[in-house]
């Protein structure tokens, strides 16, 4: 294993391997311009995020979390963080997630709506602050952004197991991390990290700015009893928006997944957005019984947006 990113694309170009996963967006140029070789990019369940302690002063005024949301500018973060290899997110799931709502856009940067928040918390001439992240995530372009707003943050980089032992005693007065829902269900970012801790046994185990809402509580557990999918979905998507609104996470962006590979390797499948083989055994199974395709009508029945089997 090669722990090095610039090493893996190097042995890519060179022929040594035929694939490099979790290209870095600085590097996806090189793999770009690598012969006999191509970069594929699909869109990820990580979406990177600011969260603030909700008991200290200034965090805990909900006009200075407004004033962060519109101090960030996410196009400019997706163009000059990550290469334009990601999405600007106005929620914490990507379209591919259970529980995903449409039309809950990412807020448009309002520098001078920001500044008035500011002021009207007490904060007219801004404030100092350090913002936490775990090594190897990227801050300075958000750091700038933020300084435009009166916001003056020093990015503070520790390795995850001091990172996440800060978090779990409180210590962590702003951060900027990422969550995954892993299986893709929102249900993932909500069960851990929104609703209140140590309140019902298996919520909250990672909710570690003090956020307690108990209507989202209430919310939460609900959608976890509901077997009518349809309502379920209803049910995530209302907990999304009032997450939002409440900013107990202010999502940023969700990076691309980044492959490099060479020209003649064939994608067979990958995720829940390709799967190539399983197409070719449905032509397969069609010409076995049918024999021909003209005038056939082929009906796909399944979650098509969700699945990978649809």
């Amino acid at each position: 294993v090669e722990p090095d990113p610039a090493e893996r694309v190097r042995m890519l170009a060179r022929g040594d391997v035929d694939l490099v996963q979790e290209v870095k967006p600085e590097l996806a140029v090189e793999v770009e311009r690598a012969p006999g070789c191509r970069l594929l990019a699909s869109e990820g369940l990580l979406v990177e995020y600011i969260r603030l302690r909700r008991d200290p002063k200034p965090s805990s005024d909900p006009r200075v979390a407004r004033a962060i949301d519109l101090a960030a500018d996410r196009e400019a973060l997706v163009r000059d963080q990550h290469r334009g290899h990601a999405l600007p997110m106005g929620q914490l799931v990507g379209r591919q997630v259970f529980g995903y709502a449409p039309g809950l856009e990412p807020p448009r940067r309002n520098l001078a709506e920001a500044r008035r928040l500011l002021a009207e918390a007490g904060f007219a001439g801004g404030f100092d602050a350090d913002l936490e992240l775990r090594e190897g995530r990227s801050a300075g372009v958000l750091v700038a952004q933020l300084a435009e707003a009166g916001i003056h943050v020093r990015p503070l980089a520790r390795p995850w197991s001091e990172m996440h032992q800060r978090l779990q005693e409180g210590e962590v007065a702003f951060y900027l991390g990422g969550v995954l829902a892993g299986s893709a269900d929102a249900s993932d970012v909500f069960d851990s990290k929104v609703h209140s801790r140590a309140t019902v046994e298996g919520y909250g185990d990672t909710n570690f700015n003090g956020f307690a809402d108990r209507e989202l509580d209430r919310m939460i557990e609900d959608s976890a009893t509901t077997m009518d999918m349809l309502q379920r979905r209803a049910q995530l998507q209302a907990v999304m928006r009032r997450v939002v609104e409440d900013r107990a996470l202010i999502p940023l962006t969700s990076p691309y997944t980044l492959f490099g590979i060479r020209d003649d390797v064939v994608n067979a499948g990958a995720g829940g957005h390709s799967h190539g083989t399983q197409g070719l055994l449905d032509l397969y199974t069609i010409r076995h019984y049918k024999r021909d395709f003209g005038g056939l009508v082929v009906a796909i029945v399944g979650d098509i947006l969700h699945s990978r089997v649809a």
